[in-house]
């Protein structure tokens, strides 16, 4: 899902629905990593992209998903 926003950021979201927090290992990582060059390379776009995650349960943190999640929105987040 992608929001373009009047701030010039372009919000790139991952939408995963697990019982359990979502894991975000290397190749997974590297998945992510893949789609924003992706989308880069075919907009050319000169937007500042952020990378956000929509999960019922949110997801493990770790190094890689400290990385490259700006923002992780879960269940209780879109209910309130």
């Amino acid at each position: 899902m992608l929001f373009d926003g009047d701030d010039g950021i372009i919000t790139l979201r991952e939408i995963k629905y697990t019982k359990d927090p979502v894991m975000i290992d290397k190749a997974y990582a590297e998945n992510l990593k893949n789609k924003i060059i992706s989308y880069k390379t075919q907009t050319r776009s000169n937007a500042q992209l952020h990378l956000a995650f929509i999960s019922a349960n949110g997801i493990k943190e770790n190094m890689y998903g400290n990385e490259l999640i700006d923002q992780v929105i879960t269940l209780n987040d879109l209910i309130r």
